[in-house]
């Protein structure tokens, strides 16, 4: 991911997020700002109101758009590694892949 840095000694210019949490927090951020921006459209077309339905039906839409790709992953998972569910996380098995 890019965003811009000023290097000590160099000048502007684009690096690399080097960090798994700064990537995670930038998702979140822009996630939550798309959310939430579709709630205040919601509230502006409502009259500047919203109700508690209209925060479950919000929520109830993101969960029936990420659940099937959480059921997908699971299962191709499954598919791919039956033994791993079977007594607890087995990573060793993941090594052999590789050999």
């Amino acid at each position: 991911m890019l965003y811009l840095t000023s290097i000590p000694g160099y000048k502007w210019g684009a690096t690399f997020f080097t960090s798994e949490i700064q990537q995670i927090e930038v998702f979140i951020s822009i996630a939550s700002f798309f959310y939430s921006y579709r709630l205040f459209r919601l509230a502006e077309a409502q009259g500047g109101r919203l109700k508690l339905t209209d925060y479950f039906k919000a929520y109830g839409r993101k969960c029936l758009r990420l659940i099937p790709v959480y059921y997908f992953v699971f299962f191709i998972g499954w598919g791919l590694f039956p033994r791993s569910t079977q007594g607890g996380p087995d990573w060793y098995l993941g090594a052999n892949l590789f050999v």
